[in-house]
């Protein structure tokens, strides 16, 4: 958190209020993201602190559906699925028609991921509808 954090409001304003010895919490500004890198800023602001660190480690970041489903969201890869009760882990992929990603691949992976992530959290049913679900096996 800490890094990100100095990212947003610079060093010498965490520095002043982690001596205070009190827990602070640090709201994202969305109105004014940084001109370096504003898809990481955007991810930061959507996803929590925790999730952040796992996707930006190359780790999968799981969530929980309203369903009881299991999503694993990563970066570089399919989101996986793991079913309550079923053994088998699925893929599943989320094609975004109209947007293009000019070469820069990092971009459109950040923005996949902050969209499946509010789909899930916002209307998992249609997500689940509109997606592309693969059985892989692991």
């Amino acid at each position: 958190m800490l890094k990100w954090a100095c990212e947003l409001l610079g060093s010498e304003w965490i520095e002043n209020h982690f001596m205070l010895r009190r827990s602070v919490i640090v709201k994202p500004n969305f109105a004014k993201p940084p001109r370096y890198q504003p898809y990481k800023h955007l991810l930061r602001c959507v996803i929590p602190p925790e999730g952040v660190r796992r996707l930006e480690l190359d780790m999968r970041y799981w969530i929980t559906g309203k369903s009881g489903r299991e999503y694993g969201l990563a970066l570089c890869s399919k989101t996986q699925i793991k079913l309550a009760g079923n053994p088998r882990t699925y893929q599943i992929c989320i094609y975004i028609s109209g947007i293009s990603y000019y070469g820069n691949s990092e971009v459109f992976n950040y923005d996949r991921v902050i969209m499946e992530y509010l789909m899930i959290k916002g209307n998992e049913e249609r997500y689940n509808r509109i997606g592309i679900i693969t059985v892989i096996a692991l």
